[in-house]
């Protein structure tokens, strides 16, 4: 498990985040781990968790669960995400600790998607001015999500909108599109 995505203004902070490993055995369950620490608590942000088979062409099924610990020390489950089998692309609040809310990527994607339905559009579109931004990653074996994201980049209204997989360190843009 490594950072999430760190979105902090604040660069100045000297950072030790360090990915850890969580192993488990087919048909068993670990203890709980810690890791609050890996996550921007000054903003929201994303978390892709990487799963490995532990042996090379093995079928991958596993199940996340994360919790919070309350004031008495015992772990309280706030999501689980069953039937997995490969990697993970998460959203988290900064206040995960009091939102109790863990997210999958889709879910934020489908959440704005109705979010914006619900809400009339006035006017015009910008034209000839450039709106920029950045919006999902594209997942063409997903059908629905797919859908969603041509859906949720037709209702933004952006103009010059990059798209594909670009990460956060954003040292290059894989592809942009103008609308």
């Amino acid at each position: 498990m490594p950072p999430g995505t760190e979105h902090s203004p604040y660069w100045v902070h000297i950072r030790s985040w360090k990915p850890k490993t969580i192993t488990a055995t087919p048909g068993q369950s670990t203890e709980w781990v810690e890791v609050g620490s890996l996550l921007d608590s000054l903003s929201d942000g994303q978390w892709l968790l990487t799963a490995k088979a532990s042996k090379p062409g093995a079928t991958l099924r596993f199940r996340l669960e994360f919790g919070i610990r309350d004031a008495a020390g015992k772990v309280e489950s706030v999501r689980q995400l069953k039937d997995l089998s490969g990697d993970v692309v998460l959203a988290y609040d900064a206040n995960t600790r009091y939102s109790r809310r863990i997210r999958l990527q889709e879910e934020v994607l489908y959440d704005l998607v109705a979010y914006l339905k619900k809400r009339p559009v006035r006017g015009v579109a910008p034209k000839r001015t450039l709106v920029y931004g950045s919006t999902f990653d594209r997942r063409p074996a997903d059908p629905k999500y797919e859908a969603a994201l041509d859906e949720f980049i037709r209702m933004s209204g952006a103009t010059c909108l990059f798209e594909g997989n670009a990460r956060s360190d954003r040292t290059q843009w894989p592809g942009a599109r103008l609308h």
